[in-house]
C-alpha cells in the first residue's frame, strides 16, 4: 500500500522554518475565514433577529386589522338592517309593494338608494296632497264667499256653491287616492 504522505527532514532547520511559516500562514488564514464565517453569523443572525421581530409586528398588525375589519363589518351589517327596516317601513306604509313585487336589497348602498327613491316618492305624494287641499281650501273660500242663503230661500238643491264644495270634496278624494292614503 502507498501512503501519499510527503515526510519532509526535519534535522534541516530552514526546512522546518519554511514548514513553520507555512503552517503559520494557513493558520493565519484559517483564523482570518473563521473570524468572517463569525462575523457572517454573526450578521446573520441579527438579520434572523430582526426580521422575527419584523415578522412579530407584522403578525401582530395583521391581527389588529382583521378585529378592525371585523368590528367595521358588524358596523355595516347593523347599519344595512336598520337602513332596510327603515326602507320596508317607508315603502309598505306610503306604497304598494305586493303589487309590484318590490324586495329590499341586501347591500347598505343599494338600501339606501331604495330609501332615497321611496323618499322622492312621499315627497311628490305629499306635494300632490298639498295641492289637493289648496285646491279644496280655494273651492272652500268660495262657497264661503257666496250668499248660500240664496240657494235655501229659492229652493235650490244643487247650486253653484254646492258644485264647487262637491269639485273640492273631489279633488281631495282623487289626491288621497292617487297618494293611497284612500283605498278606492
Amino acid at each position: 500500500m502507498s501512503n501519499n504522505v510527503k515526510t519532509v527532514d526535519l534535522s534541516d532547520h530552514a526546512t522546518l522554518m519554511d514548514c513553520y511559516k507555512k503552517l503559520s500562514k494557513s493558520h493565519a488564514d484559517l483564523r482570518a475565514e473563521l473570524a468572517a464565517a463569525q462575523d457572517h453569523r454573526i450578521d446573520t443572525d441579527k438579520w434572523l433577529a430582526t426580521e422575527k421581530s419584523r415578522s412579530g409586528k407584522l403578525e401582530a398588525e395583521n391581527a389588529r386589522l382583521r378585529a378592525e375589519l371585523a368590528a367595521e363589518r358588524e358596523r355595516v351589517e347593523a347599519a344595512t338592517h336598520y337602513a332596510t327596516q327603515i326602507t320596508v317601513w317607508t315603502v309598505e306604509t306610503f306604497f304598494e309593494p305586493d303589487k309590484t313585487g318590490w324586495k329590499p336589497l341586501t347591500e347598505l348602498l343599494g338600501v339606501l338608494s331604495q330609501l332615497d327613491n321611496a323618499l322622492v316618492g312621499v315627497r311628490e305624494k305629499r306635494d300632490k296632497l298639498r295641492e289637493a287641499l289648496e285646491r279644496a281650501r280655494e273651492a272652500l273660500i268660495r262657497i264661503s264667499e257666496k250668499d248660500t242663503n240664496a240657494d235655501i230661500v229659492n229652493g235650490l238643491e244643487e247650486g253653484p256653491c254646492a258644485r264647487i264644495a262637491d269639485k273640492a270634496i273631489g279633488a281631495i278624494a282623487d289626491v288621497l287616492r292617487e297618494t293611497g292614503v284612500l283605498d278606492e
